[in-house]
């Protein structure tokens, strides 16, 4: 993996997008201090993820976007993008396929950041993992620094490993292992909060089992309580449906009564209505006739208002005109003395103007020779300058002509030397054309090879792979069948394990039999109690039925050592009334007799004895026996009563319990005893053990065919891997073969076209070299031409000057001339205008006075016009009085009588009115009775809703009301409503119930059962996880080993070469632990003791880390190497070590290195200048070496 190109735009000091070209070989960036050289690999390191600032000589990340300069202003982004090409080597394994990639990083002053690979968005993490183990990961060795090699030296042994293990490419199984254990304890705590979890819930089932059995009684009481509600909540419906229709019935009688009442009511009403509105109408009239009565007295003292003002106008209007007619007789004495002062400044603006007209003809001759006079200089001005202009003309000619046939002269000589240059180049680049040949044809017949090894390569692991996918199908069905066998088996033993526990709890026993075995139980000496005679005694399968009805409550008796124990024991039961119990003395043989032995036992019917269906044990036979002895059993109850009938015959049982005693009681029928479920289950119990012994084998076999497939299916896997491995390797090396064929494809494409484009410069360059030839004798025949031209121009120019001189001195005479002129018409044009602006102002004065003159005569007029018309106003004003009075007297009339109307009618609406109240008063009393009853009749329907409602709520049940026969009686419904308090007491004694508990108890079981599962896959996951970790330890702790070993031969003799001599070594810290070891440096330059190497001079220092850092990339065979001035502290003698070292790496290696030494830059291949031409701005320079 090789770096093809950065971009940088706006990082640090790169304020501008700049794009930097890299090439194999060794490419080296120079230039002056603090011109920006290091910022490169600081974007180097930048975009392949590093977190911390410091490690970027930044303070905080915001650092690394241009701040700004004296020129230019910050920027907002900073960005870099790193272009890498697959050289075959250390390229990332997810990109193995792409001949190119990208990597761009992104920081906005904001804050925010962007990652991309090839463009497409990502996270920084990504990208760290996408270098770890290439050498340019984090703390990798692929980018060295100055700092970095005084911290090589410096550095605790633990730090120094990092590079070890970035050779090795164990940083990526490091950070597995890291998620890995984050990922264990997690589970590891998910683990313990579902065990605890899984402890509450099983405590909570055992609660609301409890609880469940409790709510059932509780809902069987609260049905009771609604069947009794129900049934005397029908009856009250009954009741109360009686009582509504009483009072609706008397409802009836009073709507009636109502309604006659209110008819008379609303005919009085309306009369009164009538009559009032007659009386609304003649108030309206009344109040017009008054408001028309107040106009008119209103409009009479408006009116002789009127006259009054008319008179004041009169006597206003005749003084006005007596004052207008002397102001009319003072503007024409003063029109008369205006006249005779205009006539004499007209008379002497005469004289002025004729002497002024005199002296303006005299000035415009003299301006007439001056104009002529400056047009003929000027002329001739222009004709020296144009002469001149064409004399330096014809001079800059001859100076370009010179200059031109310089010029051509130095192109003739290089184009001859251009020519020579080429043709010797197009001859190397024809040998290079024929060795490129060669070489193609020899890397197509590789990749032909190499194409039939993969096909075959590709069979074989198919073939392995259809052969692993059988196995793994048959591994899925035995997976499926031992899962099956599992539950299986955890079925039986969780049936033997409840049996077990049911046998030893002595579940359906007598309670004084059960106290004293349980007191055995826990008692630590035995006190002479041997068990019950059910457990000392084994019966044959189908015959426990008759065993139990044949000695029934006997095999409840228990076993003790004499009859003192069986006393003690009574003792116990009676002082802790633990019930009662029945013991039998084992020691004395002699307590029953048995009973006479059969004398037929030959008869049809009979099975045989119960003795030879039942085995008591060894040590109590002589005990039990007579328990059994005498006792037969039969096939039915028909033959046993057949058989009884007959002598000899004691006691008969038949198989399903029926039996005749010997006084010929017969017994039968159906009933679950305690004895028989006992020895059910002790034969249930055993056969479950031989059950799931049996199944446990089967599973066992099944785990050892599980674990035989396991082996197979990893042997494929191994030698798929193999194959895939070596199928990988030929398509990388066709991938490979290709690009080389097609890079001598291109090169010989590029080569050819280049030996076109050299032959047309050829022909190129003599073309151009005969048209110079022409070129340089044109020039030469021009030259000629412009120097007698230019002694032509320099006479002519000279007579010009002469001519110039001459007429611009009678100019200056005749100018003077014409200002003492000037001086007199400007004297005489001053008064002139004084004089003219006396008569227009005179003139303008007797235009105003004349117009003041017919405006007065107007106003007279129109004064004397108003007067006139104000006289005749008053007469009519007057006149209009008179009308208005005699108007008045006829209103006040109508008035009068229209009142005398409206008192009559208002003492016929007050008795109306009267007669109206009394009635009102009659139908509020029967509306009111009315309201009563309406509410009386609301309250019980409201009672029947509420009721109906009340019981709909509580019981979702929608009640009618009793039928008429059926309603309870008084006492009945006392006795009912008793019974419904006994039975809510009883509710109420109960306490608390959860209703929801037989509910819950189910989900809470389902959900104890999903837990419990889930804690097996945890418990499988973490197993998972345990193996992964050690899996992870074993592959890098052998990495590790492995490259260290390479790394310390390969560091011996690179020391020893680049001193010249000497010792040194790597040695781990701790040998017995190479997975947490640090690394320790040793070395003994030559002519020196051992010593501590921070002891050494810097430049000694400098060479052993760079021996160090070689050697991980010769072992590693890194393609990248990033060197930033590592050089400094050498000398001279070291610095020709170094630089052959750094040619011969740069066989396997692209070397990018920041220098300042002149010596090292003389080995690169290329250069790249970085230069400051504008403050705080670098920018590029590249030169390619040859």
């Amino acid at each position: 993996m090789i770096i093809d190109k950065i971009e940088l735009s706006g990082f640090k000091s790169f304020a501008e997008k700049t794009l930097l070209q890299f090439h194999k070989g060794i490419t080296a960036i120079v230039g002056p201090n603090g011109c920006g050289k290091s910022n490169i690999v600081d974007a180097v390191l930048w975009c392949i993820g590093a977190r911390n600032a410091r490690n970027l000589r930044a303070r905080v990340m915001e650092d690394v976007i241009f701040s700004g300069s004296e020129e230019k202003r910050p920027l907002s982004m900073a960005e870099v993008t790193l272009f890498f090409l697959n050289d075959g080597k250390l390229f990332p394994t997810n990109l193995k396929e792409v001949e190119e990639f990208s990597v761009t990083r992104r920081l906005y002053r904001s804050g925010e950041s962007e990652f991309l690979i090839n463009n497409s968005p990502c996270r920084l993490k990504d990208i760290a993992e996408l270098f770890m183990g290439t050498g340019l990961g984090e703390g990798g060795y692929g980018i060295i620094e100055q700092d970095k090699v005084n911290w090589l030296i410096s550095a605790h042994p633990r730090e120094r490993r990092t590079l070890i293990e970035e050779a090795a490419g164990i940083t990526k199984f490091k950070e597995k292992k890291r998620v890995t254990l984050i990922k264990l304890e997690n589970t590891r705590s998910n683990l313990l909060r579902l065990e605890d979890l899984i402890f509450e819930i099983t405590r909570r089932a055992n609660s609301l089992k409890r609880q469940a059995s409790k709510a059932k009684r509780f809902i069987k009481v609260r049905e009771k309580i609604k069947e009794l509600e129900l049934s005397l909540a029908q009856n009250q419906l009954l009741f109360l449906f009686k009582k509504l229709k009483t009072n609706e019935k008397d409802l009836d009688i009073k709507s009636n009564a109502y309604a006659t009442f209110a008819s008379t009511l609303s005919q009085k009403d309306a009369l009164i209505l009538k009559l009032k509105d007659t009386l609304t109408r003649n108030e309206e009239e009344l109040s017009l006739i008054q408001s028309h009565y107040y106009e008119i007295k209103n409009l009479i003292s408006l009116a002789e208002s009127k006259k009054k003002n008319l008179l004041n106008e009169q006597n206003r209007m005749a003084i006005f005109l007596k004052n207008q007619a002397s102001e009319l007789e003072e503007l024409s004495s003063h029109h008369k003395e205006l006249k005779k002062e205009l006539k004499k400044y007209e008379e002497e603006s005469q004289e002025v103007e004729s002497e002024y007209n005199r002296y303006k003809k005299e000035l415009i001759e003299k301006n007439s020779l001056v104009d002529d006079l400056k047009k003929k200089v000027s002329q001739i001005e222009k004709e020296q300058e144009k002469r001149k202009e064409e004399l330096l003309s014809i001079i800059s000619n001859l100076a370009e002509i010179h200059n031109k046939r310089v010029s051509i002269e130095k192109e003739i000589t290089k184009n001859k030397a251009g020519i020579s240059h080429i043709i010797a180049e197009k001859d190397k680049i024809l040998a290079e054309i024929e060795k490129i040949e060669n070489l193609l044809k020899e890397k197509k017949n590789k990749k032909q090879k190499n194409k039939i090894e993969l096909i075959s390569i590709e069979k074989r692991r198919e073939k392995a792979k259809e052969k692993r996918i059988k196995i793994k199908e048959k591994i899925e069905n035995l997976v499926s069948k031992i899962k099956r066998e599992e539950l299986k088996y955890h079925q039986i033993i969780s049936q033997s394990n409840s049996l077990k526990e049911m046998i030893e709890s002595y579940e359906g026993m007598d309670q004084g039999i059960k106290n004293v075995l349980i007191k055995h139980k826990k008692s630590q000496n035995k006190d002479g109690i041997f068990g019950l005679v059910a457990d000392m005694v084994e019966v044959t399968p189908g015959y426990e039925i008759a065993l139990e009805s044949a000695l029934g409550k006997q095999l409840q008796y228990i076993l003790v050592k004499d009859r003192d124990v069986g006393v003690k024991e009574i003792l116990y039961l009676k002082q802790t009334k633990g019930g009662r119990g029945t013991f039998i003395p084992a020691e004395e043989s002699n307590l029953l007799t048995t009973s006479s032995p059969l004398t037929a036992s030959n008869e049809p019917g009979i099975i045989g004895p119960l003795s030879d269906f039942v085995k008591i044990k060894k040590e109590f036979s002589k005990t039990l026996k007579p328990f059994i002895d005498g006792i037969y059993i039969v096939d039915d109850i028909s033959t046993g009563l057949s058989l009884w009938n007959k002598n000899g015959f004691r006691f008969l049982v038949t198989k399903d319990g029926d039996l005749i005693d010997p006084n010929g009681v017969v017994a039968g029928g159906s009933e679950d005893s305690f004895a028989l479920s006992r020895m059910k289950r002790k034969r249930e119990l055993k056969e479950l053990e031989e059950k799931s012994s049996l199944v446990k084998n089967q599973l066992n076999e099944l785990y050892f065919s599980h674990e035989q497939l396991l082996k197979e299916t990893n042997e494929l896997e191994k030698e798929e891997a193999i194959l895939l491995e070596e199928f990988q390797r030929k398509n990388l090396e066709i991938t490979k073969d290709k690009m080389d064929i097609s890079q001598l494809i291109k090169s010989n494409e590029k080569n050819k076209e280049q030996i076109n484009i050299l032959s047309k410069e050829i022909n190129r360059l003599r073309n151009e070299e005969k048209l110079i030839e022409k070129e340089r004798e044109r020039l030469e025949a021009v030259e000629k031409e412009k120097n007698i031209l230019k002694i032509k121009k320099e006479d002519e120019l000279a007579f010009y000057q002469k001519e110039f001189s001459l007429n611009k001195k009678i100019l200056e005479e005749k100018l003077n001339e014409l200002t003492s002129c000037q001086v007199n018409v400007a004297s005489l044009e001053e008064k002139r205008n004084r004089y003219q602006e006396n008569i227009k102002r005179l003139k303008d004065s007797l235009i105003q006075t004349e117009e003041k003159q017919r405006k007065i005569e107007k106003m007279i007029a129109k004064g004397k016009d108003d007067l006139e018309k104000t006289k005749e106003e008053f007469e009519s004003t007057t006149n209009e009085i008179r009308k208005l009075i005699q108007e008045n007297h006829l209103i006040e009339e109508k008035f009068h009588k229209i009142k005398e109307d409206k008192e009559k009618l208002s003492l016929e609406i007050q008795t109306l009115e009267k007669e109206a109240s009394n009635l009102k008063k009659d139908v509020d009393n029967i509306q009111k009775e009315m309201i009563e009853k309406k509410m009386a009749i609301s309250e019980i329907k409201f009672e029947i809703s509420h009721l109906i409602e009340q019981m709909e709520d509580r019981y979702h049940v929608k009640i009618k009301p009793l039928e008429e026969d059926k309603a309870f009686s008084e006492k009945e419904k006392e006795e009912l409503h008793q019974k419904l308090i006994t039975l809510k007491t009883k509710l109420e004694k109960m306490g608390e119930v959860n209703l929801l508990a037989v509910e819950e108890y189910q989900e809470l079981s389902k959900r104890l059962e999903f837990l419990n599962k889930e804690k097996y896959d945890l418990e499988n996951a973490m197993d998972h996880l345990l193996k992964a970790i050690k899996k992870i330890e074993q592959t890098t702790s052998q990495r590790f080993v492995e490259t260290y070993k390479k790394v310390r031969e390969s560091f011996k003799e690179l020391f020893s070469r680049l001193f010249d001599g000497g010792k040194a070594d790597i040695i781990l810290s701790d040998e017995n632990d190479p997975l947490n070891s640090g690394i320790e440096i040793i070395a003994q330059p030559p002519g020196k003791k051992l010593q501590n190497i921070n002891l050494l001079s810097g430049g000694e220092k400098a060479l052993i880390a760079i021996s160090l850092i070689v050697s991980l990339f010769i072992i590693k065979k890194g393609s990248l190497c990033i060197m930033d001035e590592i050089d400094a502290p050498l000398d001279d003698l070291n610095i020709t070590r170094f630089t052959q070292l750094l040619k011969e790496l740069s066989n396997m290696t692209q070397i990018i290195l920041i220098t300042h030494n002149k010596r090292t830059m003389e080995v690169a291949d290329i250069l790249h200048g970085i230069t400051m031409e504008k403050s705080g701005i670098s920018k590029l320079v590249s030169v390619k070496l040859s």
